[in-house]
């Protein structure tokens, strides 16, 4: 049952300069557990009750707060409403809500800026990324040079072909004071992010204006992160290993983004940063966190070392996806939590055996998802996509008209090489039938048919071929 409550009041000037009027956000949830905000609506009436007026808010979120001042220089105050849309990206809701003739309307929210101020951002060579601001006609550069970028560079320090960062959504937009005018104006972040939402490069920080309900940027600038030293990282590897068993060897982590061999992460979200260290001993390889820098609690995976090593930020702590290396192009997949002291499986399900593992928000709606690429023959492989529900990770198709266009130019790479490749004209068939090309799929086919030997089968592809035809 659905609980309708008072989300949160405000006091100021909302119909005339020298009004006394209340504004009262309400809002129902699903229940006492679900947090999730929805069916919003702002009311506003006179203290005295002479005018009550009322909108539907067309957003659904969290931590729903209310700020009311002068944002367009009219004199009244105009109602700031802030919330967040949940997920990993951290991403906010911000709209503000004039009195115009007797109603009121949105003058502004995050799409209309994101829609005015376009931002096209790109990995450069040598370690650089390039942020430009169309409407302004502004270009940033920021060096990226200290952050760990084996999978955006080779190592020569050119960007890899299917490297690309992007801007997100708005993570933050602040009231901010003027000192001279009795006017407010907004300040907003939005983070230049890698390929998932762990990975901030820096953020794009704007102050707008919102003078005759325009929304105009006053400045523009670019934050780089940087990377900060840690302490904890400092640990030496005979620290490590003599707080480990006798005998065991330990596994570098520094390819996955740690330093000195382990990850310094605070992973069960108390505030304290645990230290993530991998090793093997008899030939098994074991996921270890330490607290306090004492030994916590170990994790033992299969196969003879570590494949894969992935810190992905959920709504409550982190997970840990570790990949662990049974033979070449062979890995078992394990998603653990640190939580209560202890390493745990937090997803019920079990995954295949894969080749090559990939985190992504790929919708860039601040919800992550999982791509696993398995092994077939040669330089092919099958492609899955995963998203999670619930307490699984479970797979899905909904994203394959967008992932997929990697899989296309993948097959289109190799088939530079070998263009009479019946095994892969057959894989860059099946990719471009997950993009919709159907044409350029049919014809993929036909070109695999004409070869000595077609892949897998004559009748397969004819098969393929025929369903084709259906959707074309």
């Amino acid at each position: 049952m659905e609980n309708e409550n008072i989300i949160d009041v405000a006091e100021g000037n909302v119909f005339e300069e020298f009004s006394d009027d209340k504004v009262i956000l309400v809002g129902s949830n699903l229940s006492a557990k679900n947090e999730l905000i929805k069916d919003l609506e702002l009311i506003v009436r006179t203290v005295n009750g002479n005018k009550n007026i009322s909108i539907n808010v067309s957003y659904s979120g969290y931590n729903f707060k209310l700020f009311l001042g002068d944002f367009n220089g009219d004199g009244k105050d105009e109602i700031m409403l802030r919330g967040t849309l949940g997920g990993s990206g951290e991403f906010q809701i911000a709209v503000i809500y004039g009195y115009f003739d007797g109603r009121l309307a949105e003058i502004f929210n995050q799409d209309m800026f994101i829609s005015k101020y376009k931002l096209n951002v790109k990995y450069l060579n040598s370690y650089k990324v390039e942020i430009k601001a169309e409407e302004l006609k502004e270009k940033f550069i920021m060096d990226i040079s200290n952050k760990t970028l084996d999978m955006v560079y080779d190592s020569n320090g050119n960007v890899k072909e299917e490297a690309k960062p992007y801007i997100a959504k708005i993570s933050g937009a602040y009231p901010i004071d003027s000192l001279h005018k009795e006017t407010y104006k907004i300040f907003v972040q939005q983070k230049i992010m890698g390929s998932v939402n762990a990975d901030v490069l820096g953020i794009v920080e704007s102050l707008l204006d919102l003078t005759d309900n325009k929304i105009n940027i006053i400045k523009m600038g670019v934050l780089n992160l940087g990377q900060k030293e840690e302490v904890e990282e400092k640990l030496s590897s005979d620290e490590i290993l003599r707080k480990l068993p006798s005998g065991a060897e330990l596994i570098s982590l520094d390819r996955f983004g740690g330093k000195y061999k382990v990850i310094s992460v605070d992973l069960d979200a108390d505030g304290k940063k645990e230290i993530l260290a991998a090793y093997t001993l008899d030939s098994v390889p074991y996921v270890a966190v330490f607290e306090d820098n004492v030994l916590a609690d170990c994790f033992e995976g299969e196969g003879y070392s570590l494949e894969d090593m992935k810190i992905i930020p959920m709504k409550d702590a982190k997970i840990i996806l570790v990949g662990f290396k049974i033979e070449k192009k062979s890995n078992k997949l394990e998603i653990l939590k640190f939580e209560d002291g202890k390493l745990k499986k937090t997803f019920k399900n079990e995954f295949p055996i894969y080749a090559e593992a990939y985190v992504e928000d790929i919708r860039k709606d601040g919800n992550i998802e999982l791509i696993l690429w398995f092994h077939d023959t040669g330089e092919a492989y099958t492609v899955s996509i995963y998203n999670v529900e619930g307490d699984e990770f479970k797979a899905t198709n909904e994203y394959d008209s967008v992932y997929f266009k990697k899989v296309v130019a993948y097959y289109k790479e190799l088939l530079k090489n070998n263009k009479k490749s019946s095994t892969y004209l057959y894989y860059l068939a099946l990719a471009l039938e997950k993009t919709r090309d159907y044409e350029e799929a049919i014809n993929s086919i036909e070109k695999a048919l004409e070869t000595e030997y077609p892949y897998p089968s004559v009748k397969e592809l004819n098969k393929i071929r025929n369903r084709l035809r259906n959707f074309y």
